[in-house]
């Protein structure tokens, strides 16, 4: 029988203080996880249903949203959100979930655990949270908060392709597993899923190949110094100098204070750590915290 998931993108696209410091909406942010969500569930025997309106206009009262949850009988019930802890940015970090009926607190468990494994975001744990939406005693209901949007590291990688495809990874991961859904057919290939052989993913003219043979594509970068090869979500795949938390020893190295600034506020030397491995316009983010907590500057791909 086929199963009933209700997503909730939380908010609307103009709902007062839902936003990153630098004004990114939350209700974009929760509106494209939801969107992979459904994508990642397609080969499954699963009908998605939107309790908010898809569109991000209006605000949809909260009764209204647990309304469409018993209209359509519903078998789980997910809010998708990203976490503030205030208007500045700050080194605060991580996902959690909450549940308020506390049977529902093992689906909760589940959820953030995934999170925290996809993400390699901190895991924050699983709550109780008196929100009205995931108050059902029939309808397994949790709250989820995807990384925060005044955290310094978070902010960027939750707006990232990577960031909402993990995230939305892991929750499509869980509802599969706990509601155990039936397979009904292949795997669609995702829209884009090319090898892309470029200088930096940010410089989309810079390419000179795309492939769907990764050795293709490697053997093209390789005869063009300077060139790299990006997956689908624009992370880097070759060379391999992007993992999350690598060592980088940096000898009097350009350090930047933004992704976007054109020159170094200082040089600096020590050992920092790849903060996320994703690119930002040629740059990476790196850390001093070997526990990949916070974002001290980037520095130059051509630097590690």
């Amino acid at each position: 029988m086929t199963k009933v998931l209700i997503l909730d993108a939380g908010h609307g696209l103009n709902t007062y203080g839902k936003r990153t410091p630098d004004d990114i909406r939350e209700w974009t942010l929760n509106d494209e996880v939801c969107d992979k969500i459904k994508r990642y569930l397609e080969p499954y025997d699963i009908r998605v249903v939107r309790a908010d309106d898809p569109t991000g206009k209006t605000d949809v009262p909260l009764k209204d949203r647990k309304y469409i949850a018993v209209r359509e009988k519903a078998d789980m019930y997910l809010a998708i959100h990203h976490n503030a802890s205030g208007d500045e940015f700050t080194n605060v970090s991580g996902v959690e979930t909450f549940w308020r009926v506390e049977k529902w607190k093992p689906l909760g468990q589940m959820l953030v655990d995934e999170m925290a494994l996809q993400t390699g975001l901190r895991n924050r744990g699983t709550h109780y949270g008196k929100f009205l939406v995931i108050n059902s005693q029939t309808i397994p209901s949790i709250l989820c908060e995807g990384g925060f949007m005044n955290g310094t590291y978070d902010s960027y990688y939750i707006r990232s392709d990577k960031g909402t495809s993990d995230y939305a990874r892991a929750v499509a991961n869980v509802v599969v597993r706990y509601l155990k859904l039936d397979f009904k057919g292949t795997s669609p290939k995702p829209a884009g899923q090319l090898y892309r052989v470029r200088k930096t993913w940010a410089d989309a003219n810079s390419q000179i190949g795309a492939f769907s043979d990764l050795e293709n594509a490697i053997a093209l970068a390789n005869r063009h110094p300077g060139y790299k090869v990006f997956d689908a979500t624009g992370n880097p795949v070759y060379p391999t100098v992007n993992a999350r938390g690598k060592r980088v020893v940096l000898k009097n190295d350009p350090l930047y204070v933004s992704a976007t600034a054109d020159q170094p506020s200082t040089y600096v030397s020590g050992v920092y750590y790849l903060a996320d491995g994703v690119e930002v316009n040629g740059r990476y983010r790196i850390t001093n915290n070997p526990e990949l907590i916070g974002v001290t500057g980037w520095v130059n791909a051509r630097d590690i």
